[in-house]
Protein backbone atom coordinates (compact mmCIF):
# COMPACT_ATOMS: atom_id res chain seq x y z
CA UNK A 1 0.00 0.00 0.00
CA UNK A 2 1.36 3.47 -0.82
CA UNK A 3 2.26 5.75 2.07
CA UNK A 4 1.67 9.47 2.43
CA UNK A 5 3.22 11.53 5.16
CA UNK A 6 1.17 14.34 6.65
CA UNK A 7 2.95 17.01 8.66
CA UNK A 8 0.89 18.79 11.28
CA UNK A 9 1.60 21.55 13.72
CA UNK A 10 1.88 20.96 17.43
CA UNK A 11 -1.33 22.94 17.98
CA UNK A 12 -3.29 20.66 15.58
CA UNK A 13 -2.10 17.45 17.23
CA UNK A 14 -5.08 17.28 19.67
CA UNK A 15 -7.46 17.32 16.69
CA UNK A 16 -5.69 14.36 15.10
CA UNK A 17 -5.60 12.49 18.41
CA UNK A 18 -9.32 13.04 18.97
CA UNK A 19 -10.11 11.97 15.39
CA UNK A 20 -8.05 8.81 15.81
CA UNK A 21 -9.83 8.01 19.07
CA UNK A 22 -13.27 8.56 17.50
CA UNK A 23 -12.30 6.57 14.41
CA UNK A 24 -11.28 3.53 16.40
CA UNK A 25 -7.61 3.94 15.52
CA UNK A 26 -8.33 3.94 11.76
CA UNK A 27 -7.32 7.53 11.10
CA UNK A 28 -6.47 6.88 7.43
CA UNK A 29 -10.06 5.89 6.60
CA UNK A 30 -11.35 8.92 8.50
CA UNK A 31 -9.03 11.29 6.61
CA UNK A 32 -10.06 9.75 3.26
CA UNK A 33 -13.77 10.13 4.15
CA UNK A 34 -13.22 13.78 5.15
CA UNK A 35 -11.32 14.44 1.91
CA UNK A 36 -14.14 12.87 -0.15
CA UNK A 37 -16.67 15.20 1.52
CA UNK A 38 -14.34 18.16 1.01
CA UNK A 39 -13.88 17.36 -2.70
CA UNK A 40 -17.62 16.88 -3.24
CA UNK A 41 -18.42 20.21 -1.55
CA UNK A 42 -15.71 22.13 -3.41
CA UNK A 43 -16.64 20.68 -6.81
CA UNK A 44 -20.26 21.58 -6.11
CA UNK A 45 -19.34 25.14 -5.14
CA UNK A 46 -17.34 25.57 -8.35
CA UNK A 47 -20.37 24.42 -10.33
CA UNK A 48 -22.55 27.00 -8.54
CA UNK A 49 -23.93 24.68 -5.87
CA UNK A 50 -23.77 25.22 -2.14
CA UNK A 51 -24.90 23.50 1.02
CA UNK A 52 -28.63 23.98 1.53
CA UNK A 53 -30.09 23.61 5.02
CA UNK A 54 -33.83 23.10 5.30
CA UNK A 55 -36.32 22.41 8.09
CA UNK A 56 -38.62 19.38 7.69
CA UNK A 57 -41.62 18.37 9.76
CA UNK A 58 -44.94 19.62 11.04
CA UNK A 59 -46.98 20.38 14.15
CA UNK A 60 -44.06 21.73 16.13
CA UNK A 61 -41.72 18.75 15.50
CA UNK A 62 -38.94 19.60 13.06
CA UNK A 63 -35.54 18.36 11.87
CA UNK A 64 -32.85 20.13 9.91
CA UNK A 65 -31.61 18.37 6.77
CA UNK A 66 -28.78 19.32 4.42
CA UNK A 67 -27.94 18.71 0.78
CA UNK A 68 -25.82 20.22 -1.99
CA UNK A 69 -27.85 22.24 -4.48
CA UNK A 70 -28.71 25.60 -5.95
CA UNK A 71 -31.99 27.44 -5.91
CA UNK A 72 -33.56 27.62 -9.36
CA UNK A 73 -36.90 29.35 -8.70
CA UNK A 74 -39.41 30.10 -5.94
CA UNK A 75 -43.00 31.24 -5.58
CA UNK A 76 -45.51 31.85 -2.83
CA UNK A 77 -49.23 32.25 -2.62
CA UNK A 78 -51.91 32.83 -0.02
CA UNK A 79 -54.84 30.46 0.32
CA UNK A 80 -58.05 32.39 -0.47
CA UNK A 81 -60.26 29.82 1.27
CA UNK A 82 -58.19 29.67 4.48
CA UNK A 83 -57.15 33.23 5.26
CA UNK A 84 -53.76 33.47 6.88
CA UNK A 85 -52.18 30.42 5.24
CA UNK A 86 -49.25 30.95 2.91
CA UNK A 87 -47.63 28.29 0.75
CA UNK A 88 -44.07 28.62 -0.52
CA UNK A 89 -42.48 26.43 -3.22
CA UNK A 90 -38.71 26.46 -3.72
CA UNK A 91 -37.12 24.38 -6.48
CA UNK A 92 -33.47 23.40 -6.17
CA UNK A 93 -31.26 21.63 -8.64
CA UNK A 94 -29.16 19.13 -6.70
CA UNK A 95 -25.52 18.29 -7.30
CA UNK A 96 -26.71 14.90 -8.57
CA UNK A 97 -28.90 16.58 -11.22
CA UNK A 98 -32.23 15.98 -9.53
CA UNK A 99 -34.92 18.52 -8.70
CA UNK A 100 -35.68 19.04 -5.01
CA UNK A 101 -39.02 20.66 -4.23
CA UNK A 102 -39.11 22.26 -0.80
CA UNK A 103 -42.56 23.38 0.30
CA UNK A 104 -43.53 25.43 3.32
CA UNK A 105 -47.10 25.76 4.52
CA UNK A 106 -47.11 28.63 6.98
CA UNK A 107 -50.12 29.54 9.10
CA UNK A 108 -50.81 33.09 10.21
CA UNK A 109 -48.69 33.78 13.25
CA UNK A 110 -51.01 36.51 14.55
CA UNK A 111 -53.69 33.87 15.30
CA UNK A 112 -51.11 31.75 17.14
CA UNK A 113 -49.87 34.70 19.18
CA UNK A 114 -53.41 35.67 20.14
CA UNK A 115 -54.16 32.08 21.20
CA UNK A 116 -50.96 32.02 23.29
CA UNK A 117 -52.00 35.25 25.05
CA UNK A 118 -55.44 33.79 25.81
CA UNK A 119 -53.81 30.62 27.13
CA UNK A 120 -51.50 32.68 29.34
CA UNK A 121 -54.52 34.37 30.93
CA UNK A 122 -56.29 31.01 31.39
CA UNK A 123 -53.17 29.51 32.99
CA UNK A 124 -52.97 32.42 35.43
CA UNK A 125 -56.68 32.20 36.28
CA UNK A 126 -56.80 28.44 36.83
CA UNK A 127 -53.27 27.98 38.20
CA UNK A 128 -52.07 25.52 35.56
CA UNK A 129 -48.76 25.34 33.74
CA UNK A 130 -48.89 27.63 30.71
CA UNK A 131 -46.77 25.17 28.67
CA UNK A 132 -49.70 22.77 28.84
CA UNK A 133 -51.90 25.28 27.02
CA UNK A 134 -49.51 26.52 24.31
CA UNK A 135 -50.95 25.63 20.91
CA UNK A 136 -48.96 23.35 18.64
CA UNK A 137 -47.56 25.00 15.56
CA UNK A 138 -49.36 23.82 12.46
CA UNK A 139 -46.68 24.89 10.01
CA UNK A 140 -45.56 22.16 7.62
CA UNK A 141 -42.22 21.83 5.83
CA UNK A 142 -41.63 19.05 3.28
CA UNK A 143 -39.14 17.95 0.63
CA UNK A 144 -39.74 15.84 -2.46
CA UNK A 145 -37.10 14.88 -5.04
CA UNK A 146 -37.80 14.32 -8.73
CA UNK A 147 -35.51 12.98 -11.44
CA UNK A 148 -36.77 15.31 -14.17
CA UNK A 149 -38.56 18.63 -14.59
CA UNK A 150 -41.39 16.74 -16.29
CA UNK A 151 -41.98 14.75 -13.08
CA UNK A 152 -41.85 17.97 -11.05
CA UNK A 153 -44.38 19.81 -13.25
CA UNK A 154 -47.56 18.41 -11.66
CA UNK A 155 -46.40 19.33 -8.13
CA UNK A 156 -45.82 23.07 -8.57
CA UNK A 157 -47.92 26.00 -9.84
CA UNK A 158 -47.84 26.52 -13.59
CA UNK A 159 -46.25 29.99 -13.33
CA UNK A 160 -43.38 28.54 -11.26
CA UNK A 161 -42.79 25.83 -13.86
CA UNK A 162 -42.60 28.48 -16.57
CA UNK A 163 -40.17 30.53 -14.49
CA UNK A 164 -38.05 27.44 -13.89
CA UNK A 165 -37.77 26.86 -17.64
CA UNK A 166 -36.98 30.53 -18.31
CA UNK A 167 -34.19 30.66 -15.75
CA UNK A 168 -32.42 27.70 -17.35
CA UNK A 169 -32.70 29.22 -20.82
CA UNK A 170 -31.14 32.52 -19.73
CA UNK A 171 -27.75 33.38 -18.33
CA UNK A 172 -28.28 34.35 -14.67
CA UNK A 173 -25.16 36.52 -14.52
CA UNK A 174 -25.82 40.24 -14.74
CA UNK A 175 -22.71 42.16 -15.76
CA UNK A 176 -23.65 45.42 -14.06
Amino acid sequence: MPNKTIYITETDLPIFNQAQELAGNNLSATIVEALKRFIKNEEGKRAGYDEVVIKLGENGTYQNKRFIGKEMARSQSFDDENAGIAKVWIVYETAKNHYALYTKEIHDISDTLMQMKINQKLAEKFGVDQEFLIPQSVNKYSLEVYDTKAELKDHIPEHLYKLLNQSQDQDDFLDI
